[in-house]
């Protein structure tokens, strides 16, 4: 099967992280005043849709129960602890449609979602569903023409309990959460 990107799709699956409310807010905030900052024409994606991707598990018509199978069985072996993220640097992508705008984190602001995306790696490969390239931690705030270079911004920070597989509806702006699965907060 493997991770594919079929003509004609209609479904996008992926595993994510996404901000609390608060951090999506704030993410938000932050995408609106770089739009008029740079002069940029791209829209934000909004709140309900920013998150940072774990694990692409490709473009599909239609999600067959076997590929669903597959990706629980990848999200139920998976047990590790609850963990802050901190994404503090804006900057354009130079891949794909049109240039994705994110924010990204360095150091210990991402090594939970990097540890959390390696432990997703090593699950989906037996069925063939791990990516190749190497893994960027990153929420995609908008996509526009023009592109940024790195800049610092105000951290937008939130401590990740959960991780979740995600049905994106491909040209309908719509995600669908299908699984969550809890993270250990070993907090007192």
């Amino acid at each position: 099967m493997g991770v594919t990107r079929q003509p004609g799709a209609t479904d996008r699956l992926f595993f994510a992280v996404q901000p609390d409310a608060a951090a999506a807010a704030q993410a938000d905030a932050l995408a609106q005043a770089l739009v008029q900052q740079h002069g940029l024409r791209g829209r934000p994606l909004g709140v309900g849709r920013y998150h940072v991707t774990l694990a692409f598990l490709g473009d599909h018509v239609g999600l067959s129960d076997a590929l669903l199978d597959q990706a629980t069985a990848a999200g139920d072996a998976l047990a590790q602890p609850a963990f802050d993220v901190v994404l503090d640097e804006a900057r354009s992508f130079a891949r794909g449609q049109g240039l994705p705008l994110v924010l990204c984190g360095h150091g210990a602001g991402v090594r939970g979602l990097e540890q959390l995306a390696a432990g997703l790696r090593a699950g989906l490969e037996p069925f063939g569903l791990a990516e190749r390239r190497t893994y960027r931690a990153h929420l995609t705030l908008l996509r526009d023409d023009r592109a940024l270079a790195a800049q610092a911004v105000a951290p937008v920070a939130w401590r990740a309990t959960e991780f979740v597989l995600v049905r994106s509806l491909i040209g309908q702006a719509r995600h669908e959460v299908l699984r969550r699965w809890p993270l250990q907060d070993e907090r007192p």
